[in-house]
């Protein structure tokens, strides 16, 4: 049970809930739909991720560069899903903020064949075996 001093403060409480299950919500959201690899071509599904981080016209990009960093740190994630985050974000300059957080995601995952892979995604490369390995491999961080 939480406790609040005031109304206002436990109608900020709840504002700040709603707001972070909307934002779990939404990455929940782009990794179905946009990181997942649901069975397409490697050379298909790294096309689609390279343009995630890029504007397209006056519309944003289909997901922030920290949603995807957000969705690659998060070691619950599919790792099919967080490599394609990762693999997304090489697209931004070396020195952004976002890379830098992924850098240290993949310095503390668990599994060595998934560091492996989000190793190669981070520089703009997957390999077929190395990502075989790592899906098949489980998700333990």
């Amino acid at each position: 049970m939480i406790t609040a001093s005031s109304d206002e403060e436990a109608q900020l409480l709840v504002w700040h809930i709603e707001r972070a299950k909307a934002a779990h919500d939404r990455r929940t959201q782009v990794g179905l739909g946009l990181l997942a690899r649901n069975g397409r071509p490697l050379d298909a599904w790294c096309a689609e991720l390279r343009v995630l981080t890029a504007a397209q016209g006056y519309r944003s990009p289909a997901a922030s560069p920290g949603e995807l960093a957000a969705i690659a740190e998060d070691p619950r994630v599919p790792p099919d899903q967080r490599i394609g985050a990762v693999f997304s974000l090489a697209a931004l300059p070396p020195d952004a903020p976002e890379r830098m957080r992924v850098r240290l995601a993949i310095e503390t995952t668990a599994h060595p064949a998934l560091r492996v892979v989000l190793e190669q995604a981070v520089e703009g490369q997957i390999d077929e075996a190395a990502l075989a390995a790592a899906v098949t491999g489980g998700n333990d961080g």
